[in-house]
């Protein structure tokens, strides 16, 4: 339907195609590292007694 209104979008899911195609034979996932660096996604060290220490 889409390909119907804008042709380039069928180019655009054959890259999505081709990019998941990669990523299953490589075994890697650029979108997963690519998130996974992002501020948001990053753990802070959490110790039991600072949490303990907050809680009281």
């Amino acid at each position: 339907m889409t390909s119907t209104v804008a042709p380039r979008a069928t180019w655009f899911s054959g890259a999505v195609g081709a990019g998941l195609v990669f990523a299953a034979v490589s075994n890697t996932c650029a979108m997963g590292q690519l998130l996974s660096a992002l501020p948001h996604n990053q753990r802070d060290h959490v110790h039991l007694a600072d949490v303990t220490r907050r809680l009281a």
